[in-house]
């Protein structure tokens, strides 16, 4: 009977395990329970899938906005620059690039009501410094995409497409990025 018992929680316990191992990968735990919110607030305004389209359709209609760029120095080895995009009197999208001897970033900013609602951040990273060869020849992109509640605070993040912890130090980098707009 003791027996019985041991190999029914065992197969009980495999099955829990099997289907939390397939929510995880289809990232549904990491989304709904490390939001980095105490209740989830702020980050209900649109799914994943609505900011990300909502962005590509604004990258698409850049044509129809005007720019201002201007240089941005103290953020990385060799200064940067920003190009704010405007439809009429508000910023609707936000690029940054940053140059350094070894590689680069570029990030680009999606804004709804002057509040950002998804970013993404690109680090390129060249195979040797500039100063060594001016092709600058690429080792490694790397791709961040973070989502954004209308509180401005980090909802979900990924690295590469992949669903990232929601930890105090990628909020932290996050409240960085935003708050210096």
């Amino acid at each position: 009977m003791k027996q019985r018992f041991v190999l029914t929680a065992l197969i009980l316990l495999g099955v829990a395990f099997i289907a939390f191992f397939q929510s995880w990968e289809s990232g549904r735990v990491l989304e709904t329970s490390t939001n980095g919110q105490q209740d989830g607030a702020g980050c209900e305004d649109r799914s994943v899938e609505q900011a990300k389209e909502l962005a590509q359709l604004m990258k698409t209609e850049l044509s129809m906005y005007t720019s201002v760029t201007k240089d941005v120095f103290g953020k990385s080895s060799e200064g940067g620059e920003q190009t704010d995009y405007l439809l009429g009197d508000e910023r609707k999208f936000i690029k940054q690039t940053f140059y350094a001897e070894t590689g680069k970033s570029e990030i680009s900013y999606y804004l709804e009501s002057e509040k950002v609602f998804y970013f993404e951040k690109i680090n390129t990273e060249y195979v040797v410094p500039l100063s060594q060869d001016l092709r600058g020849e690429i080792k490694n992109v790397e791709r961040n995409e973070f989502y954004i509640g209308n509180n401005q605070n980090l909802c979900f993040w990924y690295s590469d497409g992949q669903v990232q912890l929601n930890t105090k130090a990628a909020r932290e980098t996050v409240e960085y990025f935003v708050s210096d707009l």
